[in-house]
């Protein structure tokens, strides 16, 4: 893409050259990538209204700079990705393994407060309250969607889980902007 079309605050978010991100910028564009696909996570009948998919050029430049971005890192650290459904399959498996977060598990099992765990509640629902697809990927996320069971679907376990959270155990006046950084929204 040429660089003229890239605004300066895409480019500071999403530098070359191995260039750390600005803060800021990435968490604006990523805020306002995550606006615009949200605006598509609606119920059916409100979904009428929301007209056609259109993909504005700001954000699709966003998209492209965020992936090129993404991927020079993943080539930077990992030269030698899988290149068959089989090798990935391998690969997949052992980094998930090596990068599991088991000190974060035994943290929150162990040691973390109601309000840290209201505030990893507050950040994961960022993406995963909106997450349910049947149509595409039912049977791997079968159990996301409680079993067929609307009340124990995670959609809806998580709203309601969210929505406790911030009724009780997020202090009046406490700054929730703990939560507000790029990777909670890249997550999303």
């Amino acid at each position: 893409m040429d660089d003229g079309a890239i605004g300066d605050d895409i480019r500071r978010a999403f530098p070359v050259d191995g260039a750390v991100p600005d803060t800021p910028a990435r968490l604006a564009c990523m805020r306002e990538l995550h606006g615009h696909h949200m605006q598509f996570f609606a119920f059916p009948v409100e979904s009428l209204k929301l007209g056609h998919w259109s993909a504005l050029d700001r954000i699709a430049t966003i998209e492209e700079e965020w992936n090129r971005y993404e991927e020079a890192r993943v080539n930077e650290m990992s030269p030698d990705l899988p290149v068959t459904a089989e090798e990935c399959r391998d690969w997949f498996e052992a980094t998930a393994e090596v990068h599991e977060h088991h000190d974060a598990c035994d943290y929150l099992q162990n040691e973390a407060s109601l309000l840290d765990i209201a505030l990893l509640v507050l950040a994961e629902g960022k993406v995963e309250s909106y997450f349910d697809d049947p149509m595409t990927i039912a049977r791997d996320h079968w159990d996301e969607m409680g079993n067929g069971k609307h009340d124990a679907a995670h959609t809806v376990m998580l709203d309601s889980t969210t929505e406790w959270m911030r009724e009780n155990a997020i202090a009046p006046g406490f700054d929730l902007g703990i939560v507000e950084i790029p990777k909670a929204y890249a997550n999303a």
